[in-house]
């Protein structure tokens, strides 16, 4: 059992940004022992402490922080940026017994930059990326009321006109047939990262702000 979560301390901000600048091999290696204690543990606190609160509504989606907190090492073979290491730390939470893609789960993430926090389905496939689209759809005004009732999202202007501005119906094109048209087409929408209001198109998951 880790400890109790008390916060990232400064060291694992300095860490991202000397790595945001230095992001090579021969600048880590030095430095893996304070990434292990002073990045990677914290967040394995964080992870038990997550999980302490999943218990209450969602203990399904329990994760052992070694299967929950992403490596930190990139996969570069068929990527144009080689920097062979990621510039954040994450973990994802998925319902025991499923695989991560066309899921169900819950994200999340930290850096020097940002903390992103987010729910949703990772790379459905057609037919279940169509059901989920129509569900929404089926039920956009309590979608509407969802969104426009979270504290985070009315402390902003620009969250409050982006939470109503969420493409939550498919176009006429969308069918049962036609399941390619929705997934090239229809605009999907990413958490919002602190500050920022971009509505991600290139992603082929639907994410849905939790």
């Amino acid at each position: 059992m880790s400890s109790p979560f008390r916060g990232f301390p400064p060291e694992a901000l300095q860490f991202f940004r000397g790595l945001s600048r230095n992001n090579r091999r021969e600048w880590f290696l030095p430095r893996k022992p304070l990434f292990e204690k002073k990045v990677k543990e914290p967040m394995r606190q964080l992870v038990d402490a997550l999980n302490a609160a999943l218990h209450d509504f969602a203990p399904e989606y329990e994760t052992d922080p070694d299967k929950a907190i992403f490596r930190i090492y990139r996969d570069v073979r068929f990527s144009k940026d080689k920097k062979p290491y990621k510039e954040q730390i994450a973990a994802t939470f998925h319902r025991h017994g499923s695989m991560s893609h066309g899921q169900g789960g819950y994200y999340v993430a930290i850096s020097h930059k940002s903390v992103a926090v987010g729910g949703g389905v990772y790379m459905p496939e057609p037919p279940q990326l169509l059901a989920i689209r129509q569900h929404i759809a089926e039920r956009h005004e309590e979608r509407r009321r969802f969104a426009s009732s979270l504290a985070l999202w009315k402390a902003s202007s620009s969250r409050a006109s982006l939470a109503a501005s969420l493409p939550i119906i498919p176009p006429p094109a969308c069918s049962a047939t036609n399941t390619t048209f929705c997934t090239r087409n229809f605009r999907r929408a990413s958490p919002l990262r602190p500050g920022s209001t971009k509505v991600s198109s290139t992603a082929s998951a639907l994410w849905l702000p939790s």
